[in-house]
């Protein structure tokens, strides 16, 4: 929202009622570490207390930065490349997320923690990770799904076999449950981009799972 695509936030539920009820009243819309430049937000650490956003920067093009929760934004990767689609691992130590320093897009992962050099995960292109809390990182790659096992180590990451799942034609978005063994993805209906943000609350029952 806004001329430079900020950030914002609210609470859905109410600290009145009962835990997860839905808010009478919903507050107003905060705007969450304006800057100068566009910022998306796209991933919380399992904790709640990391916000990973990607920030559009004229000279080093897309960069993904880090809120913690009461403190000053920090840069977490800078480069002159496209930095993009940050997610959290299960423990919240490593981000992975796609960068295109090799020529094409191409899955990394790094330690939050540190100044320690990125791994790549990904070997014949990747885009749009999204890690589940069992540790099976998914992306998407040339029209198609992949799940890959991905554990963090003492010092670095142990890399599984990448497993082919469907194919889905264009750039996705979706997400993936805990367990990882479903992905919630949207479907197409039109030309029209969504204007609001609808919250579904107890999904899971309301849709028969």
């Amino acid at each position: 929202r806004g001329a430079a695509e900020q950030m914002f936030w609210k609470r859905w539920d109410d600290p009145r009622g009962a835990p997860g009820a839905l808010a009478q009243q919903p507050p107003e819309d905060e705007a969450l570490a304006p800057g100068e430049y566009a910022r998306i937000p796209h991933a919380w650490s399992p904790d709640g207390q990391l916000l990973a956003f990607t920030e559009n920067h004229p000279e080093s093009r897309r960069d993904i930065w880090l809120m913690p929760a009461g403190a000053r934004v920090f840069p977490l990767v800078v480069s002159p490349f496209e930095d993009n689609h940050p997610t959290f691992s299960p423990d919240g130590q490593w981000l992975a997320y796609v960068s295109n320093e090799s020529g094409g897009d191409e899955i990394y992962a790094r330690r939050i923690e540190g100044n320690s050099a990125p791994i790549q995960i990904s070997r014949a292109g990747g885009s749009v990770p999204r890690w589940a809390a069992n540790g099976d990182l998914f992306y998407w790659s040339a029209g198609k799904m992949f799940v890959v096992p991905v554990r963090p180590t003492l010092n670095t990451l142990a890399i599984g076999r990448h497993k082919e799942l469907f194919a889905v034609s264009a750039l996705p978005f979706y997400d993936v449950t805990a367990d990882g063994q479903h992905l919630v993805m949207l479907q197409p209906a039109g030309e029209a981009y969504p204007r609001e943000l609808v919250l579904v609350d107890n999904w899971a029952r309301v849709s028969g799972r």
